[in-house]
C-alpha cells in the first residue's frame, strides 16, 4: 500500500509543495470561462510574417503559455468540462465522469 510522507523542503531549504491561497487555480492558464476563449488560449501565441509576437487570441492574453498536451478545464453554464491541448493545436475534450463509475473515460469501477 502507498503511504504518504510531506516533504516540506528541498536541498536549499526552499518550499517543496503549493498550497493554494484562495478559491481559484495554482495556475491562471488552466480555467477558462468559455469553450471559444479555450479554444483561442490553445492556438497558442500570435505569428505573423514568421514571427512571434506577445499579441495573444484569447480574452486575458494568455495564448503565450499554451503548449501542446496542457490540460485545461471550462467552467461554463454551471458545468466543468476538461480538455487537453492537441498537437494541431485544437482542444479536444477529456472523456466524462458520470456517476464516477468512469465508463466514459475508459475507467472502470472495481466493485
Amino acid at each position: 500500500m502507498a503511504s504518504y510522507v510531506e516533504k516540506i523542503s528541498t536541498k536549499n531549504n526552499q518550499p517543496g509543495m503549493y498550497q493554494r491561497m484562495n478559491e481559484g487555480p495554482l495556475d491562471r492558464s488552466s480555467m477558462f470561462s468559455s469553450v471559444s476563449d479555450a479554444e483561442e488560449y490553445a492556438k497558442g501565441p500570435y505569428i505573423a510574417d514568421g514571427e512571434t509576437t506577445a499579441k495573444a487570441h484569447d480574452s486575458r492574453k494568455l495564448a503565450g503559455t499554451s503548449y501542446v498536451g496542457q490540460i485545461i478545464s471550462v467552467y461554463e453554464n454551471d458545468h466543468v468540462s476538461v480538455f487537453v491541448i492537441d498537437a494541431d493545436r485544437t482542444i479536444k475534450e477529456v472523456g466524462g465522469f458520470d456517476n464516477f463509475t468512469g465508463v466514459d473515460c475508459g475507467i472502470y469501477d472495481r466493485d
